[in-house]
């Protein structure tokens, strides 16, 4: 890995095990058993997590996408209102986020090993390494539940309620928040028209592109409205 990507990686927000095992407790079909989720799980889930980010940003130009939005003045989600997944995501993306952990428990007892290796080498990892891994596994770790690939779940605390997922996609979320006066008034209705209709262009296209992009089906649920 390269400095900057290690420095990212050692600054990254994980969450503590209580939160994540409060989340589970939620929404059980994204986690493992309560007994799996350990310290070592969350490091390890979180550091995968944050390679993936690497990986998708490079393969897709997803953070080109979100750097496009943000010239559009379109507001997003402040720190105070990031959910879990957005919080703990570490993409560095302003308007998109995994709404999923990282499965690393499902990794081959060679795939984990290597991760490991990666972790404890902190600076000095292969950024080529450590992507090759991400690149070989992520189908099996950043998906909802390969093992059922048709099945189709509802991971909705946050999402909105038509939100569905197959067990075989990867969930993504866009989101943005309308922009209001200290009364509570919108800024412009103009301008809250093209933050919506902007979403709902990028929503059409976007899952085919990121599919093609990974040669994995990915999901997107768009989030405008505060719920």
């Amino acid at each position: 890995m390269n400095n900057r990507q290690w420095t990212e990686l050692e600054h990254a927000a994980f969450p503590e095990q209580s939160e994540v095992l409060e989340q589970a407790r939620r929404e059980p079909v994204l986690f493992p058993d309560l007994e799996a989720i350990t310290k070592d799980w969350i490091r390890l889930s979180y550091t995968y997590q944050y390679l993936f980010g690497c990986f998708l940003k490079e393969r897709t130009g997803l953070n080109k996408l979100d750097g496009r939005i943000a010239q559009r003045d379109i507001k997003p989600a402040s720190a105070e209102q990031r959910n879990y997944y957005q919080k703990y995501g570490n993409m560095g993306l302003r308007y998109f986020y995994l709404r999923c952990c990282a499965r690393v428990e499902r990794l081959s007892d060679e795939d984990s090993r290597i991760l490991e290796e990666v972790v404890s080498a902190g600076e000095d990892a292969s950024l080529e390494h450590a992507l090759k891994l991400i690149e070989e596994t992520f189908p099996l770790v950043m998906s909802v539940d390969p093992s059922r690939p048709e099945t189709i779940y509802e991971p909705k605390q946050t999402l909105h309620r038509d939100y569905q997922v197959k067990g075989k996609e990867i969930p993504l979320v866009m989101r943005s928040v309308a922009d209001f006066n200290l009364d509570g008034s919108l800024v412009s209705e103009l301008a809250e028209n093209d933050r919506i209709q902007i979403f709902s262009n990028i929503w059409k296209q976007i899952d085919g592109a990121l599919s093609k992009d990974l040669d994995y089906p990915v999901k997107t649920a768009v989030e405008v409205f505060e719920l």
